[in-house]
This record gives C-alpha cells, sequence and structure tokens, in this order.
C-alpha cells in the first residue's frame, strides 16, 4: 500500500520538477557546487541497493523455508510460495498460473526497489542542498574577522538568501514523499523490532529478522541524519557574522544574522516536523519505549 501511494507521489512530483530545474537554473548558485555530490549520491544508492537485495533474498529464502516445513506435495511448493508472498494479490479473485506466479514475484522485486528508492531520492536531494549551504559558509568562514566591503557581504547574503529559497522549494514538492519514508520506517523498524522479540522458529528466521532490523535502522538513520544536515548548515555561518570587525558591521551583516536565527531552513514531513537532529532523538526515543512496552507485554 505504502508502494502505491509512493508510486502516485513520484509522479505527482513529476509534473513540477521542471519547474524545480529552472530554479536551479535560475538561482545562478553553480559556482557554490560541491563536485564529490554525485558520488556521495552514487555511492549512497550502490550500498543502500545492494542491502536491499541481500534484504530481499533474505525474506524470500525465509517465506520458501516457511512454505516447505508447512506443505506436504512438493510440486505446490511454487504455488503455495507466490500465494504466500502476494496474498492479497489472489484474495481479489485473481485464479493462480505460472505465469501470474511470474508476474508476482516480478511485482515483489519492483516493489522493493521502489521503496528503498524513495529514501535514496531523499538522501541525494538532501546531500545536494546541504552542498549548496556548505559551499557558501566556507566562503564567509574564510572572511573570518576579515574586513570586507559592504557589497561583498550584500553577494553573500543574497546568495544565502538563493540557496534557502532553493531548500523551500524542493521542501514543497517533496515533503509528501519525506513523511511517507518516515511513517514507512518507523512502522517497519516497530514491526521488525514485535518479530525480533518473539520466539524463533528456524534460523532462517532469526537471520532474516536480525538483518532486516539492522538494514532498516541504518536506512532510517542514514536518510534522517543526511537530511538533518540541510537545518545544520544553515546556521553554520552565524559565528563568523558574530566575528566581523565593527567597523564592516553594518546592515547587511545584521540582516544576515536575522535571516538566519530568523528562519527554519530544513526538510518537512509534510509540514507537520522539521528534520532536524533534535527529531532524529525524539524517533530513537519513541522506538525504545515502543520496545520497552513490548518487553513488558512479552513477560
Amino acid at each position: 500500500m505504502s508502494n502505491c501511494f509512493t508510486n502516485v507521489l513520484f509522479m505527482r512530483l513529476a509534473t513540477k520538477w521542471h519547474y524545480l530545474m529552472k530554479q536551479i537554473a535560475a538561482s545562478e548558485l553553480n559556482e557554490y557546487l560541491d563536485l564529490n555530490v554525485r558520488f556521495k549520491c552514487n555511492f549512497a544508492t550502490i550500498v543502500i541497493l545492494s542491502f536491499a537485495v541481500v534484504e530481499h533474498l533474505l525474506s524470500r529464502i525465509y517465506k520458501l523455508a516457511e512454505v516447505k516445513d508447512c506443505s506436504t506435495d512438493d510440486d505446490l511448493i511454487y504455488e503455495k510460495f507466490v500465494v504466500e508472498s502476494c496474498p492479497w494479490i489472489f484474495e481479489l479473485g485473481v485464479p493462480y498460473s505460472f505465469t501470474t506466479g511470474m508476474y508476482v514475484m516480478i511485482f515483489n522485486v519492483l516493489a522493493t526497489i521502489i521503496w528503498s528508492y524513495s529514501h535514496i531520492f531523499i538522501i541525494c536531494v538532501s546531500l545536494y542542498l546541504t552542498s549548496v549551504l556548505k559551499q557558501i559558509n566556507k566562503s564567509i568562514i574564510s572572511h573570518d574577522g576579515q574586513h570586507l566591503p559592504v557589497s561583498r557581504w550584500r553577494k553573500l547574503r543574497e546568495d544565502y538568501n538563493r540557496a534557502t529559497r532553493l531548500v523551500r522549494s524542493f521542501d514543497d514538492a517533496i515533503n509528501s514523499i519525506v513523511f511517507t519514508s518516515f511513517a514507512s520506517n518507523l512502522y517497519f523498524i516497530c514491526l521488525q523490532l514485535y518479530y525480533l522479540l518473539k520466539f524463533f522458529n528456524g534460523y532462517e528466521l532469526s537471520i532474516y529478522v536480525t538483518f532486516s532490523l539492522m538494514f532498516v535502522l541504518s536506512r532510517s538513520l542514514a536518510v534522517s541524519l543526511t537530511a538533518a544536515q540541510v537545518h545544520s548548515a544553515s546556521l553554520v555561518a552565524a559565528p563568523s557574522l558574530y566575528n566581523v570587525p565593527s567597523s564592516s558591521y553594518g546592515t547587511e551583516v545584521q540582516r544576515f544574522l536575522e535571516q538566519i536565527h530568523g528562519d527554519t531552513v530544513a526538510l518537512t514531513g509534510l509540514n507537520f516536523f522539521y528534520i532536524t537532529k533534535e527529531l532524529v532523538l525524539s524517533v530513537v526515543g519513541t522506538i525504545v519505549t515502543y520496545e520497552l512496552v513490548l518487553l513488558q507485554f512479552n513477560q
């Protein structure tokens, strides 16, 4: 269900994507682009998809072992494996056939890729936006304590302002995807914790649940911390602005400081919450509380 909803959100995003690309071109922030962003995005994609494939294979091995243990007819193992993999499809009245089984297996793999792609997409967008803010911060920090003309401070402030507008534009386009990503991650972490606290019937389930839980936890932390860097990067320049000599301190520097402290520059989850490091701690606390409640009930 979450994958279908995510597909709808990405199709909705596709209608807005060319506007975002036009805004990137109009922002004239190419001078602040970090050339390592492409490598970071490719690395994140390869790592997450590789672990997603392993997690998917372990889930199929566990499901196959479960079907074999419960089946008395070896000729029907594949059929039962397919039906158990996506039972809701056959509950709708779709008749089983070998061809239908192949389509179901392909659909299952695609669903796994889509589930991981939404998280990869958020990481890549966050890396790009963070890189722009970091490059602006480097330019400001390089002038720490120096006397600069008003025109230079105006240029830096306007560049920072264009970068924050770009963050808000991306947030308006992808905040629903971010919300779905965080909600699905929290749900699956709690679900796998529930299975982890139950008695295991076979090593297949033990290996699958343990690996799946570690993978979902790691991926959730990667998404959360990478997205939170956008907010952290927006605050880095403030200390350097406080070190501006009195002779150079003026209206532009004051406006710059007011903008940094007055605006919250961060990605959001459907405008319900800002993705910051404090939010990550809150989510971790919620998961720990859920696990403690499960431990009490399992006693």
